[in-house]
């Protein structure tokens, strides 16, 4: 396999560096080339310890986007060159849900290409602590016109309507589109036991809360961020992601705007 051509990146990048090892990795979002330096010098200051930029100076592959994520180490570092399968104006549904009664929750999708350009809203509901959120993401999903355009779920973590929980490994088996439950704070699993003593298929309930996963973290803007995923070869894809959609907050848009529709929806205002 010929390698593409790096100088014309490092060159619009203002970056010179003395090489250690070139590393290059397949996996199925795309394609990493791995750099390790002993020493980095940009030409303006870096305020953060990531960055991103994105660029199609690789003349061997023109179509492509590229990420390139650097990490300070004392002057020394990582240059990582990342293709993902997941191009920049990638379509991704954002769910969230909101009480409409006593007996169900409106179920609330919403479609964004890229960061910023609203495409599509759907619509469900679910009943308050049932069991059929997994039913209702994936005919609301498969039944739309953005079945073929969607390439990610996010959901605001995996449980909906109360205590209907969201499988995300059985919603990625379904749908083959990969899944991220984007979590506000660490579960507290005890307290979640004890609250499914009294629901329902609770061994069901618990069952589907150890099938979807460790939950993982990593810090970004100084917030540690939480998240389960599932339809992801690597951690750093899904976390690309989210990093990527989380525009005005720590939330990812998909999500923060699918809450605040459910809740216009519900309550009439969306705070």
């Amino acid at each position: 396999m010929s390698y593409p051509n790096l100088n014309p990146l490092l060159t619009d990048l203002s970056l010179t560096m003395m090489i250690e090892n070139l590393d290059l990795q397949h996996h199925k979002a795309g394609l990493c080339f791995i750099i390790t330096f002993r020493k980095i010098c940009f030409q303006r200051e870096v305020q953060e310890p990531w960055f991103c930029l994105k660029t199609n100076v690789l003349h061997s592959c023109p179509a492509q986007g590229w990420t390139v994520l650097y990490q300070s180490q004392g002057g020394a570092g990582t240059l990582v060159l990342h293709t993902m399968r997941f191009k920049e104006n990638i379509r991704v549904i954002g769910i969230d849900d909101a009480f409409l009664d006593d007996r169900y929750s409106i179920l609330i999708g919403v479609i964004l290409r890229g960061r910023y350009v609203l495409e599509g809203v759907l619509s469900s509901k679910i009943h308050i602590d049932g069991l059929d959120a997994n039913e209702k993401i994936r005919e609301m999903i498969i039944g739309s016109t953005y079945l073929k355009q969607i390439k990610v779920i996010m959901l605001d973590g995996i449980t909906v309507g109360g205590f209907n929980l969201v499988d995300i490994k059985l919603l990625y088996d379904e749908t083959n589109i990969p899944v991220i439950a984007v979590i506000k704070r660490q579960p507290d699993f005890d307290k979640i036991y004890s609250a499914l003593e009294n629901l329902a298929d609770k061994d069901k309930r618990m069952a589907i809360i150890k099938n979807c996963g460790d939950i993982n973290s990593f810090l970004y803007k100084g917030n540690k961020i939480l998240y389960q995923m599932s339809g992801f070869d690597k951690k750093e894809d899904c976390e690309f992601l989210i990093k990527k959609f989380s525009v005005n907050s720590i939330i990812p848009e998909p999500i923060r705007i699918a809450h605040l529709v459910a809740s216009g929806i519900t309550k009439g205002r969306n705070r």
